[in-house]
């Protein structure tokens, strides 16, 4: 086994656990029992590892993902320094 097949292997593995990690985070009674704090986590750290902000190449250039990465920039700013 190389090099790439640990990393492809390692990769694979990774994306199966975010898969079910996003699977939790969206769970209804989960969202609904989070705090704000919880919330503004993890909108956040979703949307820095899976939206590029403003790239229409990407497709990301929809109504729904302008309005996130605004969210986001809003909960970005509000963040004690």
């Amino acid at each position: 086994m190389g090099k790439s097949d640990i990393s492809d292997s390692n990769r694979l593995r990774a994306s199966e656990i975010i898969e079910k990690c996003l699977e939790i985070l969206n769970d209804e009674k989960k969202l609904k029992d989070a705090s704000v704090s919880q919330l503004t986590g993890a909108i956040s750290s979703l949307s820095d590892n899976f939206l590029v902000e403003n790239d229409s190449s990407t497709g990301l250039d929809d109504p729904l993902s302008r309005s996130i990465l605004e969210l986001v920039k809003d909960l970005k700013s509000d963040k004690p320094q």
